[in-house]
């Protein structure tokens, strides 16, 4: 065990905790390219990219454009308000709030989330 880790973690490596490995990237370099320009995108103008939405939508076992949209708008059941309440992305995203989970929406969840979550090997304790 390497002596940082250990400094700063409560637990010894593997006990208590999740541990998620991925699997090698096939072209590491065309995948940052990706990122990069996502990101030079997202430097000129908001992206229409909500983490929890984006979540839920590549997780969702079917429909996943409504259960984005449920954790977007939000409901009174939910223990959190929906995404759309965060002031940034209303002020943001205030011409078209409802619309705001579109093609380019769905094409950034999976560009950002959907990559790692499909090369996730596993998880234990």
């Amino acid at each position: 065990e390497h002596r940082f880790t250990g400094a700063i973690t409560p637990y010894p490596l593997g006990q208590s905790r999740w541990v998620s490995t991925f699997a090698p990237e096939n072209d590491p370099a065309r995948l940052l390219s990706e990122l990069l320009v996502i990101y030079s995108e997202g430097s000129c103008r908001p992206l229409p990219f909500f983490p929890r939405s984006a979540w839920k939508f590549v997780n969702a076992p079917r429909s996943p454009q409504s259960a984005a949209y449920a954790v977007w708008m939000g409901s009174e059941f939910s223990p959190a308000p929906g995404e759309s309440a965060n002031p940034y992305f209303a002020l943001a995203f205030r011409s078209r709030l409802e619309q705001a989970l579109d093609d380019e929406f769905e094409s950034l969840a999976l560009q950002l989330l959907g990559t790692p979550k499909e090369r996730l090997q596993g998880q234990g304790l």
